[in-house]
């Protein structure tokens, strides 16, 4: 089929040189159209009279790629997290989760919540000082990057996930080993200036990706017609 057909439109670069490397798709045919996407704004709430520290993994708990990412950051980033906020909850949200998912809460029973399937991830976002996306592997796009710009909670990412959007070096917080998931981590908890300022960019980012993106899907609509 997509030997057959006049384009092959794909959702992210690395996907793009997937196609072409192991399917010998010509450049000529493959088209980068990035995903927009609605997600709700503004959703950091950050109050001095709120001591409690909340952060959250918000994506579909039954995903390979997710259930790794969210037993690395328990087993590797969550104790020493917890050694400076003894108090703190990390809540696993997302439909199906695995019994590795179940698992985890068993072991850190006073720290880990698991949610299962939630009508609304608003409330998620709203009770969370810090959103973490600690996912290594995968293919296509991570939309929970888009939707996690867009709350404007203050996100720390992996790189894999970040470059797809090209927000490596663009002073967002990004981490790849445990030291990194923790020095990001607490200076959102700890200083309350950058992490205003980092809700700020992070918005300000997803209102422009979502007006070029939009504006580059209109430029494939018209040279495919025109094809």
């Amino acid at each position: 089929i997509l030997e057959k057909v006049d384009f092959v439109i794909s959702v992210s670069e690395k996907d793009m040189k997937f196609f072409e490397e192991n399917y010998k798709i010509k450049k000529s045919k493959l088209i980068l159209v990035k995903p927009v996407g609605n997600y709700p704004k503004n959703l950091f709430q950050p109050s001095e009279q709120n001591s409690e520290v909340n952060f959250s993994f918000i994506s579909s708990m039954n995903w390979y790629p997710n259930v790794q990412g969210a037993i690395f950051f328990s087993r590797k980033i969550l104790p020493k997290i917890v050694k400076k906020f003894p108090d703190a909850k990390f809540y696993l949200v997302g439909k199906n989760p695995v019994k590795n998912i179940i698992k985890l809460q068993k072991e850190f029973p006073r720290n880990i919540i698991v949610t299962g399937e939630v009508n609304s991830v608003v409330e998620y976002y709203q009770k969370s000082k810090c959103i973490v996306i600690p996912v290594f592997i995968g293919p296509g796009i991570k939309l929970k990057v888009l939707e996690a710009m867009a709350s404007g909670v203050p996100t720390v990412m992996t790189s894999y996930v970040a470059k797809d959007y090209n927000l490596l070096n663009k002073g967002f917080c990004i981490a790849d080993t445990p030291e990194e998931f923790v020095e990001n981590i607490e200076r959102i908890l700890t200083d309350g200036e950058f992490a205003l300022d980092l809700s700020k960019r992070q918005i300000e980012w997803y209102e422009k990706y979502v007006v070029n993106e939009t504006e580059n899907a209109k430029k494939v609509i018209r040279k495919i017609l025109e094809r």
